[in-house]
């Protein structure tokens, strides 16, 4: 009958539930409980199991992000943008180079102001864009074949990896487990970063690098030949150069304004050197481009469309209400 089959169906569904939320459950009480000391008698089993209990927290947020963020990567069709990531990247397995031209399709947006008509031995190679993104995607397409889910994996990935740094980043700072668990969790918690971690697109890398930048830069303390904020930055910008400028900008308001911070401004400015002789040559090669997004406006009228254009694409890659929130808050 009706009854015992539904009868059935929650004795079946409420076991499973109880199992989750007592295992969160545990996960939050780990990431609250003081550090115990290891004894150093203990032998290598009883330390691992000490490191694995300390990382609990971050494995169960992870296990949580799993499935929205690697699920069905294949399913939805890629649109417009994923496909420009896609198809440069196949240029790249053929070629070595992001070229707009196959021999019979053109690819470009923006008239044609993305596309140097020859640089690096190449005709109709892609400028306007920094490369990164594409060679992921070039990758992964060599690797697992050319398919939506190959497309969107190595994005997917760097999403995960930013949760486990935003984790490390809030418990270096705070010291505080249980804050790094729920900043770790209330990221996946957000819709708008599984949406955005699942395109292939470099959102997913802006994320992690802007992350890996932001976690480079409170390790300079005391660290005075750490490479981390060097490589995060360089990252950034080679995957979009706009949030790495307003990143490394942030961090460098903060080393000049913020009592806390002003002993990082000497580390910071050390490293300057080295961020630029890492990205100059790039501006240099993509300078037609550039000069074209950046060309002066011509009239007042001009000044809405262009600030409005602004606005609109930088909300998508930088994050302006983070940067306003937290900021105060140091």
């Amino acid at each position: 009958s009706a009854a015992p089959a539904a009868a059935t169906g929650t004795t079946s569904v409420r076991p499973f539930a109880l199992c989750v939320g007592r295992f969160f459950m545990r996960a939050g009480r780990i990431a609250g409980a003081p550090e115990r000391s290891v004894r150093p008698a203990g032998c290598l089993a009883c330390r691992t199991v000490q490191r694995l209990r300390r990382h609990a927290p971050l494995a169960a947020v992870l296990l949580l992000a799993l499935f929205p963020v690697l699920g069905d990567l294949g399913g939805p069709y890629l649109w417009e943008d994923e496909a420009d990531t896609a198809v440069f990247a196949q240029r790249i397995v053929a070629t070595g180079f992001p070229t707009a031209w196959d021999g019979r399709n053109f690819l470009d947006s923006d008239y044609g102001f993305r596309i140097a008509p020859r640089a690096l031995g190449q005709d109709f190679l892609m400028v306007g864009t920094p490369w990164l993104p594409f060679y992921a995607t070039a990758a992964s397409f060599a690797l697992f074949g050319d398919s939506n889910a190959a497309a969107r994996l190595p994005f997917a990935l760097a999403s995960l990896a930013t949760i486990a740094l935003l984790y490390a980043f809030v418990l270096r700072t705070t010291g505080c487990r249980r804050a790094a668990f729920a900043a770790a969790l209330l990221l996946v918690a957000s819709t708008q970063f599984l949406l955005y971690a699942r395109e292939a697109r470099s959102y997913g890398f802006n994320m992690l690098f802007t992350m890996a930048l932001l976690y480079g830069f409170v390790r300079l303390e005391g660290r005075r030949r750490d490479p981390w904020l060097v490589a995060a930055a360089v990252l950034l910008f080679h995957t979009q150069i706009v949030p790495a400028a307003i990143a490394l900008g942030a961090c460098g308001a903060l080393a000049l304004f913020h009592p806390r911070f002003r002993p990082l401004l000497g580390p910071l400015l050390v490293r300057a050197p080295l961020v630029i002789a890492l990205t100059a040559p790039w501006l240099v090669l993509g300078w037609s481009a550039t000069q074209t997004n950046w060309r002066p406006i011509e009239g007042g009228f001009a000044w809405p469309s262009r600030v409005a254009q602004l606005g609109a694409e930088s909300m998508v890659a930088i994050p302006w209400l983070g940067w306003a929130v937290a900021i105060p808050q140091l």
